[in-house]
């Protein structure tokens, strides 16, 4: 339901920004008479504005029993249900954002619905005009009941973000369908010249349009994820993390596609409805392209639905990180032996160089942009097989998560008493290895990690224990180090 409430909100936003930003300046360039054949074509879009202006409605009064239901754990009946519904509208900050929200929403529905006639152009457009400026504010209204406002710090700039971020995916996502129906119909219209030339121009504010748009979901969603994740462990640590990287994934895939579109299908699109150019490529190029955008809105639909899951999960920042991988990364790691740090950044150096070489090569020669991202993409991978196996350590599923207990007077003494009674035998009074307790033989074909060779002296003091984080510790104590003489004490 949430999918279907954001993608349609989307949608709403997205077909008046096509009609206001990428429709009328397109049919202006043509003649009077093809603009009014294009009247059946806005009457198509509107026609679908308001079948998505009633599925949002729907959707979000379905949301509002769905949350009543949260808020009392499923036991609304009768007369509770209205109470409930009521107090959730009037006493919370979700019932004010819900009220303002579906208030701009009636009055666009009530604006499609008593609309004037349209005589001149400027009544077209100021009905447009008005209908973007509503979808858009209930859109980008939806942050302040968001995830975004309870973020640490000033509230505001997390909502302000999110806002933004909201905003720019419905004026580019949503405005992706209208913009395969208006290919589909200008292929219709064959080969004509005047045609021709209104869909270039059309092809070409869009693409402004969307670069525009990707541009500001980036810095937004960048800024969104430094909120709420904080820690690049917690990326792949979490569930919100793991939806994050599957929404960013789907976005990296449809930029992709986008930039195929811009570099190759707009540049032979451009060229043939310049003077000269043969016209009847057009139809094809058009299909061509309209197909492409079919697998942009498809790589979109399953980011709105990333996007619907995260809505619902804890934010990665207050999740703990249940860490997958049995090793991390650490800088630490380039201090203990020599060579290490050159290495490391030998092999950095290597990846930046392939990375902007195959960016700046694909961008400057259009003939020479797929050799430049292959050769570009193996650059980048014996980079980062140069200097990423230096910085791993082994890491454990507790690697980064935070000691509940506080660092207080009284837990230390606690902990010195267990360490006492426990510890010291083995690693001494002040942890220096000098304790008196014998080590057990340890199998010597038992294959250990490098961690846990290094973790079989019984010195704390040293640096290797320093480069550990206190959850990889809690992991040693209560699973013991395999191949060692520590013992387990998870069942103490």
């Amino acid at each position: 339901m949430r999918f279907t409430h954001l993608a349609s909100a989307c949608l709403l936003t997205g077909v008046f920004a096509f009609l206001v930003f990428v429709a009328l300046p397109a049919i202006r360039t043509s003649e009077p008479s093809n603009r009014d054949r294009f009247r059946a074509m806005d009457r198509r879009l509107l026609a679908l504005a308001a079948v998505t202006l009633a599925v949002v409605l729907g959707t979000g009064l379905c949301d509002l029993v769905r949350q009543a239901f949260v808020a009392t754990r499923g036991g609304v009946a009768g007369g509770l249900a209205l109470q409930t519904v009521a107090s959730l509208l009037a006493e919370t900050r979700y019932g004010d954002v819900w009220l303002v929200r579906h208030a701009l929403l009636v009055l666009l529905a009530a604006l499609l619905a008593l609309r004037p006639r349209e005589d001149d152009l400027w009544d077209w457009v100021g009905l447009r005009c008005a209908g973007l400026v509503l979808a858009t504010t209930s859109l980008a209204a939806a942050a302040a009941s968001g995830h975004a406002a309870s973020a640490p710090g000033p509230a505001t700039r997390a909502i302000a973000a999110d806002t933004l971020h909201l905003v720019a995916a419905g004026v580019w996502a949503g405005a992706l369908v209208p913009l395969v129906l208006f290919l589909r119909w200008i292929r219709t219209r064959g080969s004509d010249v005047a045609w021709v030339k209104v869909g270039a121009v059309a092809v070409r504010r869009f693409s402004t349009l969307g670069l525009i748009s990707v541009t500001v979901m980036i810095a937004s969603g960048g800024y969104t994820a430094i909120t709420q994740v904080e820690r690049v462990p917690a990326l792949l640590g979490t569930a919100y993390g793991h939806w994050l990287l599957v929404k960013l994934a789907l976005f990296v895939a449809v930029v992709a596609v986008a930039f195929m579109n811009r570099a190759r299908v707009r540049r032979l699109l451009e060229t043939t409805a310049a003077p000269g150019g043969d016209e009847r490529e057009a139809p094809v190029l058009f299909s061509r392209l309209g197909s492409f955008v079919v697998v942009e809105a498809l790589l979109v639909a399953g980011i709105l639905g990333a996007v619907a899951v995260l809505g619902l999960t804890t934010p990665a920042r207050h999740d703990p990180v249940d860490w997958p991988l049995p090793f991390r990364l650490s800088w630490e790691t380039t201090n203990d032996l020599p060579g290490v740090r050159a290495r490391v950044i030998v092999g950095a150096a290597l990846g930046m160089f392939g990375l902007l070489a195959s960016l700046v090569t694909a961008g400057v020669s259009h003939r020479w942009w797929r050799p430049a991202l292959v050769a570009g993409a193996v650059t980048v991978l014996l980079g980062l097989a140069i200097a990423l196996p230096p910085l791993s350590l082994d890491a454990y599923p507790t690697t980064y998560v935070r000691p509940a207990v506080p660092y207080t007077a009284a837990s230390i003494v606690r902990g010195h008493a267990l360490y006492r009674e426990h510890c010291a035998g083995c690693h001494g009074a002040s942890g220096a290895g000098d304790g008196i307790t014998p080590r057990p033989r340890t199998l010597g074909s038992e294959k250990r990690s490098s961690v846990e060779r290094s973790s079989v002296s019984r010195t704390l003091t040293g640096r290797r224990i320093a480069d550990h984080t206190a959850g990889d510790i809690f992991w040693w104590l209560t699973s013991g180090v395999r191949g060692s003489s520590m013992p387990a004490f998870g069942d103490r």
